[in-house]
């Protein structure tokens, strides 16, 4: 045939039985003996029409339009290879054969679909010299040829037995061979699921042990919608099939809106007999009551009071053992709940890559470089949710990768369209989420509406600051959400608890926020938070490590809520803003530092500490930059703008001095002044910087004696008060050892402070260290290293 045939079509799958044991024992003769079973199989497929789909090794996978061509050329290969004396040492040569129809479909990487793998199958559990037919060919071939009939077999793969018949050539049938290759019969009714188990191995290592070594009685596997629970249920619900000799059983639940359906359900699955006597509970009792069975319930979120029937069914029959899947835990006391998180990156790739091949034939997004990496980051905005990646991915069946990458700015109105045999809430993103948001207490939606005024991962005190109020306790809702899934937690090796929403969700949010009587006012709620945030961090040399970690975390939700601010209160954005510039500059943003205070100090009759946290960014940028003269002016004018009780005069002297010693300016009447002012007015933290910018005088002034001596004080003072200049010890150490020409010895302590810097995210710090390396190797006389430096 020229054309490959497609719909319903038989399937032929045939291979040498030890083939490989053979083709070492034969050697050189082996290439004639694939020659020749070649020409007797390829042939008698040609002579009744077959297309040959592929050979690969000893192995034929051949398709016809008609059942009865397909059985007559497995009937004539037979007899072709039993005809022939062959150089193996019994004088045959053995081969498997097994026929099933089928619906399948020709793409352009070749045929798919469930019934081929059924095929494969059952040529496997054939044995040499033996044809399997399925129950479905031999209906359709009728009294072609004479067959025995096999019984029902479980097929690898397969949970439901499937009927299977020996052909009898030549008055040889089933009574010359083995028993098929098949596996135990196991009552059920799983689907048979030809999907890969993508980025799941893991889980489903876990739902089988707890079942399996653990003694678990009620596993719950709990996330978001789109998340894969049901594939996973489906997945380990034929893997602990031999381990449940009385069925594992599949109850899908998502029709149902009454948690009154989950027993009746069963019943009509396991086909348990129940006349109306007694309770429907004691009647599945006595249906479980031999062998231990599993049943698989499917979509538990929906149902209120199901929690009730599965722990009643749990307590009345002790062999039977529940796998449920829900977006939220029964919170049973048996229950062991297994909550699915998003895929791993490279799973994400994988699955991507499947479907993008699938809708578009031929295309394969990981080959090259570029391809790779807008998988990768396709994947990252979809927040590695499966539902959301496949949405996606089947988008290439008109978008190219770029162009899907560039639509997803709004990817609620992108991501729909899924597959028909989806359920409706699973054809697009957007009607996952609200069947999600749909199954939310009054408490939690509010709070899911509040989220929108966040921009990623916080804490729970910035959402209590911001969305506690009368009608929402905040640490029972986040349970709430954490339950369903919408909400995710993280935790570092710090021990801090972070939530965030994926992106998706946090675009609903926003929109229901903005849609709310309130939405306005839990935005200022948001900016006021960031602004008590942000403040402390705008000092940053006499601020605590763990005030300018939270600001440095709460970055993109300052730049939200400033976003915001400039939109809605011209005021509340500079109180805001101000103190974020010292910041952004020791990130390494000085542009966007200086704008965001000339912005600020543009404005009219601000308040003077707003006004002093904007000229303290520019003076600075301007120290960044290597201008002396225009870094001490905003510090002094500082100091005259607020008298030197309040804390920004004497962080402006602080800055000064160490301007001044930068420059090679004279700084010791300054820095006599600062010590006065810190010790009449300052706490321990203010000592502590102004130690280290008494190290910085000194050792510009060639006293390092003095010099060592104030920094082992400022590290002494930082350590203790848990100043976040303590993270500059190392590089200051360094500048120490540079000077007194222990060059090494500087070398790697600016290592270690730029080792640090990288860490935490500080541009500013990492550059000054690489100033400091540079400089070391310079010294040594190692100068083409410090100039690649």
């Amino acid at each position: 045939m020229v054309e490959p045939p497609a719909g319903t079509v038989t399937l032929l799958f045939t291979d040498i039985e030890g083939s490989t044991a053979l083709a070492q024992e034969l050697g050189a003769t082996w290439g004639d003996v694939l020659r020749d079973h070649h020409a007797v199989v390829g042939g008698a497929i040609a002579a009744h029409g077959g297309y040959v789909d592929g050979t690969e090794g000893d192995a034929f996978f051949a398709v016809f339009e008609d059942a009865r061509a397909a059985l007559s050329a497995a009937v004539d290969a037979q007899r072709g290879l039993r005809g022939r004396p062959w150089p193996t040492p019994s004088g045959a040569l053995k081969v498997r054969m097994g026929l099933h129809t089928g619906h399948v479909e020709r793409r352009a990487t070749g045929y798919v679909g469930l019934e081929i793998h059924r095929a494969a199958r059952v040529a496997s559990a054939a044995h040499g010299g033996q044809v399997l037919l399925t129950d479905v060919v031999r209906s359709l071939t009728g009294d072609l040829v004479p067959t025995d009939d096999l019984g029902r077999h479980r097929l690898k793969d397969f949970p439901a037995p499937e009927s299977l018949h020996c052909v009898v050539l030549d008055g040889v049938g089933a009574a010359a061979f083995p028993p098929p290759r098949t596996l135990e019969v196991r009552p059920t009714n799983l689907p048979a699921d030809d999907r890969p188990l993508i980025g799941r191995d893991a889980d489903l290592a876990a739902v089988v042990q707890a079942f399996t070594s653990d003694g678990d009685r009620l596993v719950t596997v709990t996330g978001m919608g789109g998340t894969g629970k049901t594939r996973l249920a489906l997945a380990a619900g034929a893997a602990l099939l031999d381990s449940h000799p009385g069925g594992v059983w599949w109850v899908p639940l998502a029709a149902e809106t009454d948690g009154a359906a989950v027993l009746p359900a069963i019943a009509a699955a396991v086909h348990a007999e129940h006349d109306g006597s007694r309770p429907l509970r004691d009647a599945l009792a006595a249906r479980f009551s031999g062998a231990p069975a599993l049943v698989v319930l499917d979509n538990l979120e929906q149902l209120p009071g199901a929690a009730d029937a599965v722990a009643g069914l749990v307590a009345a029959a002790p062999g039977v053992r529940v796998l449920a899947t829900s977006q939220s835990p029964l919170h049973l006391t048996a229950e062991r709940v297994l909550a699915l998180e998003p895929l791993a990156p490279g799973a994400s790739r994988e699955l991507f890559a499947r479907v993008a091949a699938r809708v578009r034939p031929g295309l394969d997004v990981l080959a090259d470089p570029e391809g790779l990496a807008v998988a990768d980051e396709l994947c990252a905005r979809l927040d590695h949710l499966p539902l959301a990646i496949e949405l996606a991915a089947g988008r290439l069946s008109v978008l190219s990768p770029a162009q899907l990458r560039e639509r997803l700015a709004a990817p609620l109105k992108l991501l729909k369209g899924g597959e028909r045999d989806r359920p409706e809430r699973q054809r697009s993103l957007r009607a996952t989420i609200d069947w999600t948001l749909g199954l939310l207490d009054p408490e939690a939606r509010a709070l899911f509406t509040r989220l929108g005024a966040f921009a990623g991962a916080v804490e729970l005190e910035d959402l209590e600051a911001v969305c506690e109020d009368d009608d929402v306790d905040v640490l029972t809702a986040v349970a709430a959400l954490l339950d369903v899934g919408i909400l995710r937690r993280r935790e570092d090796g710090s021990g801090a608890v972070t939530f965030r929403l994926a992106e998706a969700l946090r675009l609903v949010a926003a929109d229901e926020l903005a849609a709310a009587p309130d939405g306005a006012a839990w935005r200022r709620a948001h900016a006021e938070h960031l602004a008590a945030v942000m403040r402390p961090a705008g000092t940053p040399m006499v601020c605590s490590a763990r005030e300018m970690q939270r600001a440095m975390a709460l970055d993109a939700e300052g730049r939200r809520a400033l976003e915001w601010a400039w939109a809605n209160d011209a005021a509340l954005a500079a109180r805001l803003g101000a103190p974020m510039t010292t910041r952004w500059v020791e990130a390494g943003r000085v542009q966007e530092a200086a704008a965001l205070s000339d912005r600020i100090l543009a404005l009219p009759e601000q308040p003077a500490e707003t006004r002093a946290f904007a000229l303290l960014g520019l003076g600075y940028v301007a120290m960044v930059n290597s201008d002396a003269d225009r870094s001490l002016a905003p510090h002094q004018a500082v100091q005259e703008l607020l008298g030197p009780e309040h804390p920004l005069h004497r962080y402006a002297l602080v800055a000064e001095v160490w301007t001044r010693a930068m420059a090679g300016r004279e700084a010791n009447s300054a820095a006599d002044r600062l010590m006065a002012l810190v010790r009449a007015h300052g706490s321990q933290l203010e000592l502590g910087a102004a130690q280290i910018v008494h190290f910085q005088t000194r050792l510009a002034a060639g006293d390092l004696a003095a010099a060592a001596t104030a920094l082992a004080e400022a590290a002494r003072l930082c350590e203790l008060t848990g100043a976040k200049m303590l993270w500059h010890i190392e590089t200051c150490r360094g500048d120490l050892a540079l000077i007194e020409g222990r060059h090494a010895d500087a070398a790697r302590a600016y290592v270690r402070s730029m080792t640090a810097a990288s860490a935490r995210g500080d541009l500013l710090q990492v550059w000054l260290d690489l100033l400091g390396i540079a400089a070391s190797l310079a010294a040594a006389g190692r100068a083409e290293e410090a100039l690649e430096v």
